[in-house]
C-alpha cells in the first residue's frame, strides 16, 4: 500500500519512540546512533537498552552522543540534538527477545520504531513512518517499509522490497503500536525474532500498512543477520530461533485478551501452525543424521517443485561435510559477485 504525503499540525504530532536494543555491536553502533540522532521528526525519544555487552558498545554510544549538542532538561532528562535519549544497560544478559521486550516497555511514545544497532536509518525515516501512520486514517498497528541491504563494510548489495509483517518480517524496517507489549503477557522465550512475535501481535490488534519507500540501510553479514556468510550451522540456528518465535506467538494467540475476533484468531493460528510445521521440517532437513531424515524434512517444506529455492535445497540432502563445503563455496562466490556490482553507501 503506497501512502501519500501528509502535512501534520505540530501541536498534534504524536511522540514517537525509536527503540534500539544493542549487544556487542561496537563496530557499527556509532553509525546507527548518528542516523537516529539526525532524524528530522519531533517530538522524538530514543530508547537504547544494552544487553550487558562485553565489548565497547556502550562506550561508542556515549562517544557519539557527545558529538551532538546535548543538555539536561529541568527534569534531568538527557536531550541530544532536541531528542530525549535514554540509555539503559542491563546488569545481566537477558537474551535478544526479552531485551527487545524490555526496550519496548520502556518506550513512552504513541508509536514504536524498531531499530537495529548495526543498521542505519535515513534522516527522514521516522517522519515518513508517522506520515504513513496518520495518512491511512485508521492508524494501522504495524507499518513496514522498504530499504537497502548493505554488507559489513557498508556497500549497498541489494534492495529490501515488499516485506510483510508476518513470515518475511524485518524488524529493522518496521514500526508498531506500543500495545504489542502493553496488552500481551510477558515473553517467555529468550531467543527468537522480535519482528515475528510483534508482527503477529500487531495483526491481532489491527491491520498492517506498507510504505513503498526505502528508509533504512539494513546490514547483513553481521550479528543475527549473517546472511552473506550463512552456512548450515547458522541456518540451523535460524530455524531454531524461528521455531521459538512461532511458539511464543501461538501462546500469545491462546492467552492474550485483546479485541481480536475468533475468526481472525483462528486465521492467524492456522498461518502460525503451517509456518511452524514447515520450519520444523526445514530443521529436520538441515540437521537430520540419515539421508531419509533429511529427505523427509525436504518433502514437508512444501516449496514449489522447480523453484530456485527447491533446487538449492537438494544440497542439504548430501552428507553434512559435503553440504557445508558446497554452501560455503557458493556463498563466497555470491558475495564476490555482489561486491562487484555494489556501490558505497551514500548516507
Amino acid at each position: 500500500m503506497l501512502v501519500g504525503v501528509c502535512v501534520m499540525d505540530n501541536n498534534l504530532k504524536p511522540l514517537v519512540s525509536v527503540c534500539m536494543p544493542t549487544y556487542r555491536q561496537e563496530e557499527y553502533v556509532a553509525l546507527a546512533m548518528r542516523g537516529l540522532l539526525s532524524q528530522t521528526y519531533r517530538p522524538l525519544e530514543i530508547v537504547i537498552c544494552d544487553d550487558a555487552s562485553t565489548d565497547c558498545t556502550v562506550e561508542e554510544i556515549k562517544r557519539v552522543i557527545k558529538t551532538f549538542p546535548n543538555e539536561n532538561d529541568s527534569e534531568g532528562h538527557l536531550i541530544v540534538n532536541g531528542i530525549n535519549v535514554r540509555l539503559v544497560v542491563n546488569e545481566k544478559n537477558l537474551g535478544g527477545l526479552k531485551n527487545y521486550e524490555k526496550t519496548f516497555l520502556l518506550a513512552e511514545g504513541d508509536l514504536i520504531v524498531d531499530a537495529g544497532g548495526d543498521d542505519i536509518a535515513t534522516p527522514n525515516r521516522v517522519e515518513r513512518i508517522v506520515e504513513a501512520w496518520i495518512t491511512t486514517g485508521c492508524k494501522p498497528t504495524v507499518i513496514v517499509h522498504d530499504g537497502w541491504r548493505i554488507d559489513p563494510r557498508g556497500w549497498i548489495i541489494g534492495n529490501i522490497t515488499n516485506r510483510r509483517a508476518v513470515e518475511d518480517a524485518l524488524g529493522a524496517a518496521t514500526a508498531y503500536v506500543p500495545d504489542v507489549v502493553r496488552k500481551f503477557p510477558t515473553i517467555s522465550e529468550t531467543s527468537g525474532y522480535e519482528d515475528h512475535v510483534f508482527g503477529f501481535r500487531a495483526l491481532m490488534l489491527g491491520e498492517e500498512c506498507h510504505l513503498n519507500e526505502k528508509l533504512v540501510y539494513y546490514r547483513v553479514g553481521s550479528g543475527v543477520s549473517s546472511v552473506l556468510m550463512s552456512h548450515r550451522p547458522i541456518d540451523i540456528k535460524d530455524a531454531m530461533w524461528t521455531i521459538s518465535s512461532a511458539e511464543q506467538s501461538l501462546r500469545d494467540i491462546e492467552v492474550a485478551s485483546v479485541p481480536c475476533s475468533d475468526t481472525r484468531r483462528k486465521e492467524l493460528k492456522n498461518v502460525l501452525e503451517d509456518y511452524l510445521h514447515r520450519t520444523r521440517a526445514r530443521l529436520k532437513m538441515l540437521s537430520g543424521v540419515t539421508v531419509m531424515e533429511r529427505y523427509s524434512g525436504y518433502r514437508e517444506i512444501k516449496c514449489p517443485m522447480f523453484s530456485t529455492g527447491r533446487m538449492i535445497q537438494y544440497v542439504y540432502l548430501l552428507p553434512h561435510w559435503l553440504c557445508d563445503f558446497l554452501l560455503d563455496g557458493y556463498l563466497r562466490l555470491k558475495y564476490v559477485f555482489l561486491r562487484f556490482r555494489a556501490k558505497k553507501i551514500s548516507c
